[in-house]
């Protein structure tokens, strides 16, 4: 359970945070309308989103990545598991060694 000190603390901590958030959303709501102001006419769609003649440029490119990407997350697992294979074959080497060396020198 909380102290009656710390709760104090944790509230006003809170209390700041709000403060901060207030500050904060009414900077956003600012530049929000500066922007709502000046902007009205820079607000225009950029070639390389526009839809007209079907898939664009920027598109191809994306579903490119995806196809890579999708290609090295399938090929992840075969190589962790080869991996895990590879360290626990090291170590067992590593302790049969050890074992081997400990019997040698204490014959």
């Amino acid at each position: 359970m909380l102290q009656p000190a710390a709760m104090s603390d944790r509230l006003n901590e809170l209390r700041r945070q709000h403060a901060l958030m207030r500050e904060h959303l009414q900077w956003l709501e600012k530049e929000i309308a500066a922007e709502d102001q000046s902007g009205a006419e820079k607000c225009t769609t950029p070639a390389s989103f526009s839809t007209k003649g079907g898939e664009t440029e920027l598109t191809a490119k994306a579903d490119e990545l995806l196809g890579q990407y999708a290609a090295e997350s399938q090929a992840a697992p075969a190589m962790a598991r080869r991996g895990c294979w590879i360290l626990f074959c090291a170590a067992l080497a590593t302790l049969t060694l050890a074992v081997v060396l400990w019997y040698w020198l204490r014959r």
